[in-house]
């Protein structure tokens, strides 16, 4: 029995290894989704965008860090409310989240970098 137990747990070990290494972009550019999947407005003053709605139907949503050579800086309030979204990356640029932008789905991941490629 305490063989077993072992064996799970070094089971348990891998696994939860496999999950973080992968989940790492290893030094690999950031891809992101089309800007096409995205609609936006300017905010005040000009000097960013706000997303104001999401088309795509993807679980895995990667936020681009600019939209029509703008940064992203916002996203409208319930812009991907019951999209099915298990993973979302919002780009480090966004300081404003409307309520429930994110209402109705399962996120697993949400992943806010630090730096991002583009910004």
């Amino acid at each position: 029995m305490n063989l077993f137990k072992r064996k799970n747990n070094v089971a348990v070990i891998l696994m939860v290894l496999f999950v973080l290494m992968s989940s790492t972009t290893c030094g690999q550019k950031q891809r992101y989704d089309d800007e096409s999947y995205f609609k936006v407005s300017l905010v005040e003053g000009g000097n960013g965008v706000m997303i104001t709605s999401y088309i795509g139907s993807k679980q895995t949503v990667n936020i681009p860090p600019r939209h029509s050579g703008l940064p992203v800086v916002s996203i409208e309030e319930g812009v991907f409310r019951r999209k099915q979204l298990i993973n979302v990356t919002i780009p480090n640029r966004v300081t404003t989240i409307g309520y429930s932008a994110f209402t109705g789905n399962q996120l697993h991941k949400c992943d806010y970098p630090k730096k991002s490629d583009s910004s």
